[in-house]
Order: structure tokens, then C-alpha cells, then sequence
């Protein structure tokens, strides 16, 4: 999960483009800490600038609000959680940068090597969402159906226009929504700009830090196609959408048991939470300093009392075993930041044991008993749908426990 955002301004709005720009940055901050980034056009360069740098965004405020030029008129916005590439090679980092294009992706495409292979593409980075940028500039953005598979919510500027127009597109399963804006504080019969993020709080978020007031909000849905111009929104017509096939991504030992780039946490027991980082698929512990120990940064937590009272006294056994589903997750670095508590029990099914949603994240993981195997799910439909052939109910089912809604709006 990432996060995207931008913003177009009429010309003299008086807003300050750099604060506006970390401002939003901020405010998709909780949907990656990786890296930060920004492209923007210049009139007084008359060229679209960038800055990028694999960093959270409230550690890149100062570079945002000083390289950002004073009379940008458009920008993108980008903060990543990455899955592909790694964020210590700046190239991978967004915004992606090309002859012609640069763009920003929320999302993961999970055939970006049979792209690269089919297309012939000619490769800058690692990154998986570079593809959709080869594409969009070549072909147009209604193209990317064609090839790619995925989640994906992206947003562009071509580069060479005189007034590169902001691009915005929702093609599968990626949240989006802009609203216009004013000056605070200054009565105006019109707006002076609009911004886009891909959440309704991150665009409150950045008003308030921005001093800005911000209304109209439209919520984007998969298929729209959106432009930003001169501080205008323009509905463009619908685009076809993409689908995310049946894929799931496996932690195992030819990668490590979690994500692999920079400096991450493990636990040991008897030591706590160790600092280290992933060499050749294994956690290598950092000499120095020597480990300590600590106490636990996460405390154990008692089985979840809605579900152990659902299952009864009688099926306590099942309900450890969610409490294990749960931990096992949460000990992986890629979720450190949750808890157990966020991670939703879904249902059973032949990919593992368990299926969980976190609704924070809006992402789905499984857990196979038998070996502690942890999975992300891209395609919560055809895992339900090996259950529902196995004919006979779970015992989450016999519990009463039924699969959530969310399936069907995500799907």
C-alpha cells in the first residue's frame, strides 16, 4: 500500500505550492514510510522538477517546502511502502521518472516481468510500477488493461507540454477522491486550486496543515479518469479497468520471512526486539551494539474475547490458533506497526488455515498452520472460492462467524 496525491492551482492563488505539496505528503504518510517524493511544473523553468529521497515524509517537510518551487502550479504527490526494488536505489522510489513521463502508483502489479518481457520495455528500475508508465506514454492509459495485472491507482504529468495537465486514473481496487479549495481566511466567490489524495482524511489532514479550506470532495471509483488543469477538475471518459488474477506472494526461505530493504526488527526470545537487517534471505543482527535485554515492545495479548466466546468452550483449541494466526503476522516486519486486534478473522480455506483483513492497511494475509507460512492474498474472491468447493462449513462458519462484506467492495 502507498500513497498518492497532487494538486492544480490557478495562476497568483497565493497559496504556497511547497507547503501544500508536504502538507499532503503528510497526510498519506501512514501509507508508506519508505520514501517520499514530488514532481511538479515550473513555469519559470518550463519543465517538470522532481525531489525524491527514501525517507518518511515527516522527515522531508524542510526539503519539500524549500525545493519545491514558489510558482509551482501542478504536482504529485507520492509516499511508498515498498514491495519491489529497493528503496536504497532512488530510482526505484516515486515519483517514476521517464523520457516523456512521470507518474506516481499506488498499488502492486504482479506481472511486470512478462510486461517487460511482451513489450520489450526498456527498464530504469526494479520498481514494478514502472510498467504502467511505459505503457501510459506510449499507448494511452485505457492500454494498460491490455497487459497488466494488479491493483492500481495512478496519477501523471507528460513532460515537453507547455502546462502539463495533471493525470488521474483508477484502475482497479485502489481508493481516490479530490475536493477544490480556498485561500482560509479569504472570501472568494471561486476556488483557487484542487487536490487529490487517495483518502478523504488525508485531504482534511493537509488543509488543516496547509491552512487551506477545502469542499466539494468527490469520491473516485474504479474506471475514472480525472484531469487538473489551470486548478479545474475535468472528468475525462471512464477507462477500462484491470484485473488482479489469482496470485499470492509467498515469505519463504529464498526471501526471508519478511520485507528484506533496510534496517528492521526482529524477536528473540529472551532478548526482546533486535535490530538487523536481511542479507541473502537471511536476518543478519547488527554487531553493535551489542543486543540487550529489552522488554517487549508487544506485550501478549489474550485471545480475542468476541471470538472465544463465539466459538464456546469446546472450541477454545480454534480460537488459540487464530490468536497464533494473528501473532505470526504481526511478527512480520512488513506489519510491526500492527496489532494483533487489527487483523480481522475472514474465513478458512485450502490456502491456509486462516484468512485475515486488516482494515487499515486494506490488506489480506493468510496463515498455514502446518508450517507458520504467512501469505498476501490478492484475490480474496478465488480464495473464498476454494472453500466454498469444499462444500461442507468451517468451523468459523458453525461459530457463527460470517465472511465479511468487505470482500465483495474490494474484489
Amino acid at each position: 500500500m502507498c500513497g498518492i496525491a497532487g494538486f492544480s492551482l490557478k495562476p497568483n492563488s497565493g497559496i504556497d505550492p511547497g507547503v501544500l505539496a508536504a502538507s499532503l505528503a503528510l497526510g498519506i504518510e501512514s501509507r508508506g514510510r519508505d520514501a517520499t517524493g514530488c514532481a511538479w511544473f515550473s513555469p519559470s523553468h518550463k519543465s517538470v522538477r522532481y525531489l525524491k529521497e527514501p525517507v518518511p515524509a515527516s522527515e522531508y517537510i524542510e526539503d519539500l517546502v524549500n525545493g519545491v518551487d514558489d510558482d509551482a502550479v501542478s504536482a504529485i504527490v507520492h509516499t511508498r511502502a515498498s514491495t519491489q526494488g529497493s528503496k536504497h536505489d532512488n530510482v526505484n522510489n516515486h515519483p517514476i521518472v521517464l523520457p516523456g513521463i512521470v507518474g506516481v502508483h499506488n498499488g502492486i502489479i504482479v506481472n511486470d516481468a512478462e510486461v517487460t518481457r511482451k513489450l520489450s520495455l526498456k527498464r530504469e528500475a526494479k520498481v514494478d510500477s514502472e510498467v504502467l508508465f511505459h505503457i501510459i506514454r506510449d499507448s494511452g492509459v485505457d492500454a494498460v488493461a491490455d497487459h497488466v495485472e494488479g491493483d492500481a491507482a495512478v496519477a501523471w504529468m507528460m513532460c515537453g507540454e507547455t502546462q502539463p495537465i495533471v493525470h488521474l486514473a483508477l484502475l482497479n481496487s485502489r481508493p481516490g477522491v479530490y475536493c477544490s479549495i480556498w485561500r482560509k481566511g479569504v472570501p472568494a466567490v471561486h476556488p483557487v486550486g484542487v487536490m487529490f489524495a487517495s483518502t478523504r482524511q488525508a485531504l482534511l489532514s493537509a488543509a488543516k496543515d496547509a491552512e487551506v479550506t477545502c469542499c466539494a470532495f468527490v469520491e473516485l471509483e474504479d474506471g475514472d479518469y480525472v484531469t487538473f488543469e489551470d486548478g479545474v477538475a475535468r472528468d475525462e471518459d471512464p477507462v477500462r479497468t484491470i484485473s488482479r488474477g489469482n496470485y499470492k506472494r509467498d515469505w519463504g526461505a529464498a526471501d526471508g520471512p519478511g520485507r528484506q530493504l533496510g534496517k528492521v526488527s526482529t524477536w528473540k526470545s529472551g532478548l526482546g526486539w533486535l535490530e538487523g537487517r536481511y542479507e541473502n534471505g537471511r536476518f543478519v543482527y547488527d554487531p553493535e551494539p551489542e543486543p540487550v535485554i529489552v522488554e517487549p515492545v508487544r506485550e501478549p495479548e489474550p485471545v480475542d474475547e468476541l471470538i472465544a466466546d463465539a466459538l464456546g468452550d469446546d472450541d477454545q483449541y480454534l480460537a488459540r490458533r487464530i490468536w497464533n494466526a494473528r501473532r505470526a503476522i504481526v511478527l512480520k516486519p512488513l506489519f510491526c506497526d500492527t496489532s494483533l486486534t487489527d487483523w480481522e478473522v475472514e474465513d478458512e480455506s485450502a490456502w491456509g488455515d486462516f484468512l485475515l483483513y486488516n482494515q487499515e492497511l486494506d490488506t489480506y494475509a493468510s496463515w498455514d498452520a502446518g508450517d507458520g507460512t504467512v501469505r498476501l492474498v490478492f484475490q480474496p474472491r478465488h480464495w473464498l472460492d476454494a472453500w466454498d468447493k469444499e462444500g461442507e462449513p468451517t468451523p468459523l462458519y458453525r461459530a457463527g462467524l460470517p465472511v465479511s462484506s468487505r470482500l465483495d467492495e474490494v474484489v
